[in-house]
């Protein structure tokens, strides 16, 4: 299920998952009622999610509301090749553990109306939910590998194939990239009027706020693709390879805890104390397009709680309690929610605002008298 303000789905947060629409089946399903005896393939015995992380999923949850990609295999318990590829889809649910990718099924025995909806004449039939759209898998091998290697195609395809909103994953190679790449997408007009300050909202994200993962791999891994997909329109992502030691100083992130060396003997151990390990990978988070960091994410790098750290960021609230505001701000670039949170922290309240002028208004009037406490 979703992270903490996110959508509220049964869905096991572990592993990744996907479908195609139609098609992808196998006619008739095989192997006979006859098995019908041996139970169902997945979960855990009390209807939650199977321990290897594919998610048992129910109608409610196709479409994904949350927009995770996912893989679904559609199937029946007594149906033999979907017994066959039960041990398989299993193995897709652990290779794809942390790419974000959602690993579901569902059990069309049970949801024969759902089945025939998305268009499922055979069992086993695998789809995949991506970005808006419904995928049938057409490989002739089901095997682990090729649907593992099938859904990381098409959340890396999707994401590349929309270059220059904030569904891609913008390239920041150094602190000149980070402002014209990232913050450009979740510039709220804050930065307290100055130009140096934040970036120019032209394609701007709901809630105001651009995630950077800096790394020492050069190219970003297939979460971060799955995460711009799947907050697309309300986050920005951006990723640091080339440039990220120079931002981890500007930014002042710290040393990681723990040492990469290995402490088996002295000359080891001194090493270890002498030489600190890398603060990399990190993420760090932007408000408004300023280009201070909001927040840094100090969790553990794994799908669920890098997902859940951002639906803090939820409906834009945090950002726009952040927002810096002076007699220079282009308050016309500001957004309601940015300018009652300016308000607020000013003390002022304007009972009587209705349209994004009176706030406005109201706000710079407060400004003007020095920010006083004011009823406007």
């Amino acid at each position: 299920m979703g992270g903490p303000g996110g959508p509220n789905i049964r869905f096991n947060m572990g592993g990744g998952g996907g479908g195609f629409p139609g098609g992808g089946g196998f006619p008739g399903g095989g192997g006979g009622r006859q098995q019908e005896q041996q139970g169902d393939l997945y979960g855990d015995g009390d209807g939650g999610d199977d321990p290897s992380g594919v998610a048992v999923v129910s109608p409610d949850d196709l479409p994904p509301r949350d927009r995770k990609p996912t893989l679904v295999e559609f199937y029946t318990p007594w149906c033999g090749h979907c017994r066959s590829l039960a041990p398989k889809w299993k193995k897709v649910a652990g290779a794809l553990k942390g790419s974000g990718i959602r690993v579901a099924a569902l059990n069309c025995d049970d949801h024969k109306e759902t089945c025939a909806k998305f268009g499922v004449k055979g069992y086993p039939t695998i789809k995949a939910f991506v970005s808006g759209r419904v995928v049938d898998f057409g490989g002739e091998e089901r095997t682990a590998r090729s649907i593992r290697d099938w859904g990381v195609s098409l959340v890396e395809n999707a994401e590349k194939g929309r270059e220059g909103n904030s569904a891609s994953v913008a390239s920041v190679p150094s602190e000149k990239a980070l402002a014209a790449n990232l913050l450009s997408r979740c510039g709220g007009g804050g930065g307290g009027g100055s130009k140096k300050g934040a970036a120019k909202n032209t394609k701007g994200v709901s809630w105001d706020v651009c995630v950077l993962l800096l790394s020492e791999k050069p190219e970003p891994p297939t979460l971060l693709r799955t995460l711009a997909l799947q907050f697309d329109g309300r986050v920005a992502f951006g990723f640091a390879g080339k440039g990220a030691k120079d931002l981890v100083k500007k930014f002042n992130l710290g040393v990681a805890n723990g040492s990469s060396a290995d402490p088996s003997s002295s000359k080891k151990k001194a090493a270890a104390a002498s030489s600190p390990s890398s603060p990399l990978p990190a993420i760090v988070a932007f408000c408004n397009g300023d280009l201070q960091p909001a927040a840094t994410f100090g969790g553990r790098m794994r799908p669920d709680a890098i997902e859940s750290w951002v639906y803090g960021f939820a409906g834009g609230r945090k950002c726009a309690s952040l927002v810096k505001v002076d007699a220079a701000t282009d308050l016309s670039r500001l957004r309601v929610p940015q300018l009652k949170a300016a308000l607020a922290a000013r003390g002022g309240r304007c009972a009587e605002c209705v349209e994004k002028g009176d706030y406005v208004r109201a706000l710079r009037d407060l400004i003007v008298a020095g920010g006083s406490k004011a009823e406007l």
